[in-house]
C-alpha cells in the first residue's frame, strides 16, 4: 500500500482523478470515445512515489498536430465527420456523469479514419445529477 502525505496530495489529486475516471470509462460497454486505461505502474512500496506510469491505448494524432500541419488536405466532409465524432464523444462522457473541463485540440485524439477519442481527465469532475433534475 502506497502512503501519500497531505502535502503531496495537491500534486497527486489530478493523477488519482484521471486514473479513477479512466477506469470507470474503460469498463463502460461501447466506449470508443475515450482512451482506454490498460495498467497503472507505480514504484515498489519501499520507494517514494515520484513516478506513475499510465499504460493507455495508442492513438495516431491529436487535433493540435493535425491542424498545425501546413499540408493537411481536409475537405468539408472531414470537418463534419470530426465535429460529429467529437460531439458524440462529449455526449458519451456527459452521459457518464463526467465534465471534462479541459477540451482543447491537444486533448482530442484522432486516428486515420477520423474516429475521435478524448484524453486527459485530470481536471474533470463528476456531475451532480440532483442539480440537473431540478
Amino acid at each position: 500500500m502506497i502512503k501519500i502525505n497531505t502535502e503531496d496530495m495537491l500534486t497527486y489529486r489530478p493523477i488519482i482523478r484521471e486514473i479513477s475516471f479512466l477506469r470507470q470509462l474503460t469498463k463502460m460497454p461501447g466506449n470508443v470515445y475515450t482512451t482506454r486505461l490498460y495498467d497503472v505502474i507505480t514504484p515498489p512500496d519501499d520507494q517514494p512515489l515520484d513516478r506513475v506510469f499510465l499504460v493507455m491505448e495508442c492513438v495516431d494524432y491529436s487535433l493540435k498536430d493535425v491542424f498545425g500541419q501546413d499540408t493537411n488536405d481536409f475537405s468539408s466532409d472531414h470537418v463534419i465527420i470530426i465535429l460529429y465524432n467529437l460531439l458524440c464523444a462529449l455526449n458519451f462522457i456527459h452521459t457518464a456523469g463526467i465534465m471534462h473541463r479541459d477540451i482543447k485540440p491537444a486533448n482530442i485524439l484522432m486516428n486515420s479514419r477520423c474516429v475521435v477519442t478524448i484524453c486527459d481527465f485530470g481536471l474533470a469532475r463528476t456531475v451532480d445529477r440532483k442539480i440537473e433534475e431540478e
